[in-house]
């Protein structure tokens, strides 16, 4: 659809200011963590001939930002992300409950844990996780993310109402994350 390609070019914009910016400083943690979630986005929608490719760049990259930041809770969550892409989910929660422990107040790490444990089949926790993120931030540009997650939970557990009226959520939050149709196609 076209929103995907809007955000396929915007992707490869930021890559590029990205890629300037580590030239700049090659030792800037957060340019290369954010690097590696446009290496994840490239890869995981397909906006590319060589997905593997992205996905295994997202990894190395967000590796790299960790060895150089490992106190930056974006940094962590970016890396977690990565893992997630790599399927090391048990790294993934190690470097989420860091990140966690360092801003525990962080909406976006919140929501990466929160599809961790759903991804680990732990419901009740993940089901926490999304609802601290739709206290913590009700207004948050990626709130969107937490929709989706507890789309994926409710699936997951057989609440197909409830998966359905949080993809729709979803979709009034970001409706260029179709993506979510997924869900309510599964519902």
């Amino acid at each position: 659809p076209h929103c995907w390609a809007s955000d396929h070019v915007a992707c490869t914009a930021a890559a590029a200011l990205l890629d300037q910016a580590i030239e700049l400083d090659p030792n800037y943690a957060l340019a290369h963590a954010l690097r590696s979630w446009c290496h994840a986005q490239m890869g995981v929608y397909n906006w590319t001939n060589n997905p593997a490719a992205h996905r295994e760049a997202a990894v190395t990259s967000a590796q790299h930002a960790a060895s150089l930041d490992d106190g930056d809770p974006l940094v962590l969550t970016m890396l977690a992300t990565a893992e997630c892409l790599a399927h090391d989910v048990a790294s993934a929660a190690q470097h989420i409950r860091r990140a966690l422990m360092i801003d525990p107040n962080s909406a976006w790490a919140w929501i990466r844990c929160g599809l961790i444990n759903t991804y680990v089949g732990r419901s009740v926790v993940a089901l926490a996780d999304f609802e601290k993120v739709l206290r913590l931030s009700p207004l948050d540009p990626l709130l969107y993310m937490a929709h989706i997650g507890l789309s994926q939970l409710h699936l997951s557990e057989g609440r197909y109402d409830d998966a359905v009226a949080s993809a729709e959520k979803c979709m009034l939050e970001n409706p260029k994350a179709v993506w979510a149709n997924r869900s309510l196609a599964a519902a």
